[in-house]
């Protein structure tokens, strides 16, 4: 086993249908499942803030603002933005690639990280996320927003999960067979 993690996850995937799929992606987003990383399950004040934020997050930007920091990661003005659209998505839901359709330029994006890079200053916190334009009365986008989940690459140990279960008392034997299935933690050294 390759044991890898993430900041949080989004977790408790197993419990739906194949995130490929942008509708199946929507209804996890936004109907969150119980899981450890689920913030209104976290009772501890003290839990890092930045891990509390991501379970579920939203942010929205105007089309001009969207226009500047595509133009930016780019290298080159696109001109008016039109449309966002997700054209691959691995099984976590989150997108491989996306399609930026505006007037000047069409581009494909491709990678978890320069995706996050060219849609938003700081970057987003994560590709696992669906897009709704709020459009003017000629179907003009005025501004995009973001539903999204998680923070990272939404694979093996959940850091929020983690650090949650830890609090309500599991061992760490308990909270890495949560997130690795199917797994046998034995003692490889001697004392």
């Amino acid at each position: 086993m390759f044991p890898i993690f993430d900041g949080d996850n989004g977790e408790n995937l197993k419990d739906y249908d194949d995130l490929t799929a942008n509708e199946n992606l929507k209804k996890w987003v936004t109907e969150p499942p119980n899981a450890y990383c689920n913030s209104k399950f976290i009772l501890d004040f003290d839990f890092p803030g930045h891990l509390r934020n991501y379970f579920r997050w939203k942010v929205s930007y105007e089309r001009n603002e969207l226009e500047h920091f595509i133009s930016q990661y780019a290298g080159r003005k696109i001109g008016s933005l039109f449309e966002i659209l997700p054209s691959l998505r691995n099984h976590s839901g989150r997108i491989q690639e996306v399609e930026i359709l505006a007037s000047d330029t069409n581009l494909t994006i491709t990678g978890e990280r320069e995706i996050c890079k060219s849609l938003s200053e700081k970057g987003l916190p994560s590709t696992c996320f669906y897009v709704e334009p709020q459009l003017d009365a000629d179907g003009f986008p005025l501004s995009f927003t973001f539903y999204g989940a998680g923070f990272g690459n939404g694979a093996g140990l959940c850091q929020a999960g983690a650090y949650n279960m830890a609090l309500k008392g599991a061992s760490y034997d308990e909270i890495l067979k949560h997130y690795f299935r199917n797994i046998n933690i034995k003692k490889i050294y001697e004392d």
